[in-house]
């Protein structure tokens, strides 16, 4: 997977350090001298998600979805959607940034377009379930 996500990417440019806050907390707290790139990485937020935030892992049929944004294929997690009329609506959702088995650090999305595009996400793993 990390290899196909290498090649979508434009020459020169270099994987997010997804574990960068992670770094900066536990050396924080363990009295360690911590990066200048990973004390960045607590304070900087991308455009369109919230804060960083901590779940626990949610295993269900849905929850975890592909899709493709901006010529990104991303991972998501989706508490609810819903369907009505031959559409979905994802009211909330979450870019996952890692995750282990018990937890997922989550970015919250905020780009309506975002959303829909993982609407149509969960449409095409509803279809993939369904064989159609």
């Amino acid at each position: 997977m990390e290899n196909e996500q290498e090649d979508q990417r434009e020459e020169g440019e270099k994987a997010p350090d997804v574990y960068a806050r992670r770094r900066a907390l536990l050396g924080l707290s363990s009295g360690k001298e911590v990066s200048e790139s990973d004390l960045r990485a607590l304070f900087e937020v991308p455009e369109n998600y919230g804060d960083l935030e901590q779940m626990e892992r949610k295993d269900r049929a849905l929850s975890h979805v592909k899709a493709n944004y901006n010529g990104k294929e991303n991972v998501y997690f989706v508490p609810e959607a819903w369907g009505s009329g031959g559409r979905i609506d994802v009211p909330k959702a979450y870019l996952i940034v890692s995750e282990d088995e018990k937890m997922m650090n989550v970015r919250e999305v905020l780009e309506p377009s975002e959303l829909d595009s993982i609407a149509q996400g969960v449409m095409d793993e509803i279809r993939r379930k369904l064989g159609r």
